[in-house]
């Protein structure tokens, strides 16, 4: 695992060379945190990834966030462990040093509850429970840190979902900010962005159910905000490719987003489907604006490495 291989990183790193309001992030920094964390890692589903925030980096530790670095160069722990339960930090306290925070064993008691719900998944969990128990803990993170792993696991899944596997070119959670009504607006996310080598834009809708109907609907309006379609929609200043592009949310540049139509662009929904056992693949005609539509259904069991894609 090399965490220098993410664009989140690397935009990090970039930024504090030649960003008006620069970062004060180091490459030793993220060397130790690849240190601290290596012991606790493995191949397959105990990943670490990187998330650029705008105004800090998030690392999320199989999907749940456990650090932040700030643009000003503070670390800070966003969860603690009181009784054995993971719990959020409260007020986040933020340091110069990764060495400050002393969290060697902290990841390690996190590595042990995830291990522990490893070996109760699916039949022995209540996974509503433990998600209301453990703010930022969700199923779909888990998922989504598993496809951007920089593991040979990830590399595989990537590929199986027409990812590119250059990091650098690959994303999470990027905001599309809708106008809610004249005073409020609100941020929907894409869970995964690719831009392949080959100019086509992939994105991906990951559901920890089988909920499909509600992800292609995602899908047509994340879609639609690349197309520049339904512009009403979303917001006239920042709800459009360009704009998060500036704000180095997306990789490329503006150009990439210029002139997209239906055939550059791919939607890919992954779905848990119940009592299945095995993975499908469903290639279907479209979306309603013409983009071509992709369904991944994957097993029950898929988190615990039987039959699905990530255990191929």
């Amino acid at each position: 695992m090399s965490l220098f291989d993410y664009y989140a990183i690397q935009t990090a790193l970039r930024l504090s060379k030649d960003a008006p309001r620069k970062w004060k992030v180091t490459e030793a920094g993220i060397k130790a945190i690849e240190t601290v964390f290596e012991p606790c890692l493995d191949d397959d589903k105990l990943v670490l990834t990187p998330r650029f925030n705008g105004s800090y980096i998030s690392f999320r530790y199989c999907g749940l966030e456990v650090l932040q670095l700030s643009r000003k160069g503070k670390w800070s722990k966003c969860v603690k462990l009181e009784e054995g339960q993971v719990k959020r930090a409260g007020k986040l306290e933020k340091v110069a040093s990764i060495v400050d925070l002393d969290i060697q064993c902290f990841v390690k008691d996190i590595r042990n509850f995830l291990e522990e719900y490893l070996h109760c998944f699916p039949e022995a969990i209540n996974t509503r429970r433990h998600e209301r128990l453990v703010p930022g803990f969700s199923l779909e993170h888990w998922m989504e840190s598993i496809v951007l792993a920089d593991t040979l696991t990830g590399r595989k899944v990537r590929k199986y979902l027409g990812l590119s596997q250059d990091l650098q070119m690959v994303v999470s959670q990027v905001p599309v900010i809708v106008n809610r009504s004249r005073i409020k607006m609100r941020a929907c996310h894409i869970d995964l962005l690719s831009i392949n080598e080959d100019g086509r834009i992939i994105v991906v809708e990951l559901k920890k159910d089988d909920d499909l109907d509600k992800a292609k609907d995602e899908l047509e309006q994340y879609t639609n905000w690349l197309l520049l379609r339904n512009r009403g929609e979303f917001c006239s200043d920042r709800g459009n490719p360009a704009a998060m592009v500036k704000e180095n949310y997306l990789p490329g540049d503006a150009k990439t987003f210029v002139g997209l139509s239906p055939a550059r662009v791919d939607a890919v929904a992954v779905v848990v489907s119940k009592g299945g056992n095995d993975t499908v693949r469903r290639k279907c005609a479209s979306l309603g604006n013409g983009v071509p539509f992709t369904i991944i259904e994957l097993p029950e069991n898929w988190l615990s490495g039987k039959g699905s894609i990530f255990s191929v």
